[in-house]
């Protein structure tokens, strides 16, 4: 049989944390981004890189996080396209950084050597230094095989495709 809502509810109204413990502890996603909020996939037309696909479910988890007291921070090494990242990123009121894989890994550690509970998201073999060093470590399907030794969580959707989404629910409904 089917589920249904109480009127007026969201089912973010039925997951939402009233552990005080949780809520007020200190929780930061480091996360890379293309593979992660992407598909993985760089248009370019005959001057530059110029488009990039984002899915839409990963947004609404974002916000609803936020709401639970994480915060968020992307990684990007894609100099070419980081325009077009950043831009996405203002978009859902978080902040970026140029960040190779050595910078990544100092902000994870300094992230969890202040005191946070760091969720480090990534998708490729460089991102497995930042993932043994972070609390937790995910990765979206679309990652190599060997990544998902590193992690705690590989997502069934592939980054760009609600994977980065269903990672958020995961590390919210592991930790609430």
């Amino acid at each position: 049989m089917r589920k249904k809502l109480e009127t007026g509810l969201s089912y973010f109204d039925l997951i939402k944390s009233s552990n005080e413990e949780y809520l007020n502890k200190k929780k930061m996603v480091i996360s890379d981004c293309d593979g992660v909020l992407t598909d993985g996939t760089s248009l370019y037309d005959q001057d530059k890189k110029s488009l990039k696909v984002y899915g839409a479910y990963d947004s609404e988890m974002i916000k609803f996080l936020k709401t639970q007291g994480w915060e968020f921070m992307f990684v990007s090494k894609d100099l070419l396209g980081f325009d077009i990242t950043s831009k996405r990123i203002n978009d859902l009121n978080c902040h970026i950084v140029e960040a190779d894989e050595v910078l990544r890994d100092e902000l994870v550690k300094n992230h969890v050597n202040a005191g946070y509970t760091v969720l480090f998201v990534g998708d490729s073999l460089t991102d497995i230094r930042s993932m043994s060093d972070a609390t937790y470590a995910a990765c979206t399907k679309n990652a190599p095989e060997i990544v998902y030794e590193y992690t705690d969580y590989t997502s069934k959707n592939k980054g760009g495709h609600g994977g980065f989404g269903e990672i958020l629910l995961w590390i919210h409904n592991t930790l609430k």
